[in-house]
């Protein structure tokens, strides 16, 4: 999951928009989502679901994990 979220940040900086030390997820997606409003939906959708599952009070299902990275292989800039 991880792992995942870091390859999503290294394609948005690698689209112009790199990750501010201070800035959580749901923060950095707002910033990225205003640089390339046709991608949004899609960006804010991988933070809300990787924010869930890293500060969620449960365990994170291995499942949801696989569709996180997944949905992240998958998008483009």
């Amino acid at each position: 999951m991880h792992r995942a979220w870091r390859r999503f940040e290294r394609k948005l900086a690698r689209a112009g928009v790199a990750r501010l030390p201070w800035e959580g997820p749901a923060d950095y997606a707002s910033r990225a989502a205003m640089q390339w409003p046709q991608h949004a939906e899609a960006i804010r959708h991988i933070a809300r679901r990787y924010a869930d599952l890293r500060y969620g009070a449960a365990e994170p299902a291995a499942r949801d994990a696989k569709a996180l990275d997944t949905q992240i292989r998958r998008f483009s800039i």
